[in-house]
């Protein structure tokens, strides 16, 4: 294929994804601004002072300067993939499998996930302003 077809392809994708954040948060910084949000490239992504408080409540606070939010989940036909550091990996599989683990055994995680349509359902429920979703080829 003409190598102007992957280029304009690349551009278009680009702008499908304007909503991603230029930047991540700790839930520690979160926590303490009034205004919770961060930079988009169009514009700024809020998040809700409910989503904080669960997070607020559900992680030990000596966890809370090692997880950046929003979880940034990519796209790519039914998949999701997820790639973060071990602390928001190990937040996102206890939130989906209600592992019997604590935040202690976080150092077992492994950094990327991939995801499925209902788990990313499920997600959204309870962190609804938390993660976005972008796409990728």
């Amino acid at each position: 294929m003409d190598d102007r077809f992957f280029v304009y392809i690349g551009y278009e994708l680009a702008r499908l994804n304007d909503h991603l954040p230029e930047e991540k948060i700790s839930l520690k910084s979160l926590i303490e601004r009034d205004v919770p949000k961060v930079r988009t490239k169009t514009g700024e992504h809020y998040f809700e002072s409910k989503d904080i408080e669960f997070l607020e409540n559900f992680v030990p606070k000596e966890f809370w300067s090692k997880i950046f939010l929003p979880l940034v989940f990519l796209r790519k036909k039914e998949v999701y993939r997820f790639e973060g550091n071990i602390y928001e990996c190990f937040l996102v599989k206890k939130i989906l499998n209600k592992e019997k683990y604590t935040f202690d055994a976080v150092l077992e995680t492994e950094k990327e996930l991939t995801l499925y349509t209902p788990q990313i359902i499920e997600l959204k429920k309870k962190l609804k302003s938390l993660l976005v979703i972008g796409f990728s080829m």
